[in-house]
């Protein structure tokens, strides 16, 4: 029987909640008074009137001792002595705003840790921290998600399935025809992975992805979009190839016709396996002189025919379209921290390798370089350490 994650959510009131409530309204609490999560202010739209910061010195309290893991597993990676870092590096950050400690115990726990850390050594580190303080170092994180380090950190801490919930709750709410966060997670993840994503979507947010996305999308963008998460593709190497030419025969009549919105369109980059598509966007090609994304820029400014190249880019070539995504974040006027945490966070075990060498060969520059060049701090210092890169 499937089992849910512990962590669960009141309504919208957990993750991600900055996307409801801005940061500037929500009230620094001390992690030592919350007992859980319900502790939102109470009267974001009440006008306070401004103080000035202070900070008072605190007394230096007797940090906790980390309490030994299970006397049958070994801690090779120093999960213990990272939890003790990042509950002291925590600590810090309470009552006091005006002063902001470094935050190598983050990167260096979560990020680096030993030989970079990966989904298995942060449980170990999870589980760690709460035998050690009893409090869940998700919830711990998530009350000090103020800078983009800490946001991108917040978002390393999760598990996949929880990380692709928080960021399909926030794309679905503030959704906008120019976002293709839905369209990412949906054709960039494994059937199943997609498939546990909605799973945390439940447990977090006590609804479904799809009704949110049919919530806030309309016309041709919600059957596009429902369609996409709701869906659980074969995920097998098997294709049919007199169904290929003739799927692709299809796909050009609608295209020829401007009727990208038709059905049977939408219903063939939606529910065929992703060997079958290449399979029919490789018969397209060979059939018609040209690739399918081609024909679909006959207007480069209308949305829905980028949205519609951008399944088709995830499906057939994820690391180019993640790279366009991570250029354009850096290249624009003032960084988008948001797109180049998303993809660094979710692609740092998967393929940031094939990522990396699309982005020199694009770019003639190595990512790495270009990140440095654009953030600075610990921020620029984790990413880095996902990107695998080791400052001096």
């Amino acid at each position: 029987m499937l089992q849910f994650h512990p962590r669960q959510a009141t309504g919208e009131q957990l993750l991600y909640e900055e996307s409801i409530v801005p940061a500037e309204k929500r009230a620094r609490v001390v992690l030592g008074e919350l007992s859980n999560l319900s502790n939102l202010p109470q009267n974001p739209d009440s006008k306070v009137e401004p103080s000035k910061p202070t900070c008072q010195l605190r007394k230096k309290e007797k940090k906790p001792e980390v309490s030994e893991l299970d006397a049958d597993v070994d801690d090779p990676q120093m999960c213990a002595h990272y939890a003790s870092d990042i509950f002291t590096y925590l600590r810090s950050m309470e009552g006091c705003s005006c002063i902001r400690p470094a935050g190598a115990p983050l990167w260096e726990g979560l990020g680096q840790g030993s030989s970079y850390s990966n989904a298995e050594q942060r449980k170990a580190i999870h589980r760690a921290y709460y035998e050690a303080y009893k409090e869940d170092l998700i919830k711990a994180l998530q009350k000090e998600r103020s800078s983009d380090f800490e946001r991108a950190v917040f978002l390393w801490a999760l598990d996949p399935s929880e990380r692709d919930a928080v960021l399909a709750y926030k794309a679905a709410l503030k959704w906008k025809p120019g976002n293709h966060v839905l369209i990412e997670i949906a054709c960039t993840r494994s059937p199943h992975e997609l498939f546990l994503a909605r799973q945390s979507y439940h447990v977090f947010y006590r609804r479904s992805l799809e009704e949110d996305v049919a919530a806030h999308t309309a016309g041709d963008y919600r059957k596009l979009l429902l369609l996409l998460v709701a869906s659980y593709r074969y995920d097998g190497p098997e294709v049919n190839i007199t169904l290929a030419k003739a799927e692709a025969k299809t796909l050009h009549l609608k295209i020829v016709d401007k009727d990208y919105g038709h059905d049977e369109f939408i219903r063939i980059l939606t529910t065929r396996s992703k060997a079958q598509l290449n399979a029919t966007f490789n018969q397209y090609n060979d059939e018609f002189g040209h690739a399918i994304n081609k024909d679909l820029k006959s207007d480069t400014r209308d949305d829905y025919l980028a949205a519609l190249r951008a399944v088709i880019k995830c499906i057939t070539r994820p690391e180019k379209y993640f790279e366009k995504v991570l250029r354009l974040a850096i290249n624009k006027l003032g960084t988008d921290e948001e797109a180049l945490t998303r993809v660094i966070t979710t692609r740092a075990e998967v393929d940031l390798k094939a990522i990396k060498e699309e982005y020199y060969r694009r770019n003639s520059i190595p990512l790495e370089v270009a990140i440095a060049k654009d953030i600075s701090g610990d921020y620029d210092k984790f990413l880095l350490v996902l990107l695998g890169h080791e400052s001096d």
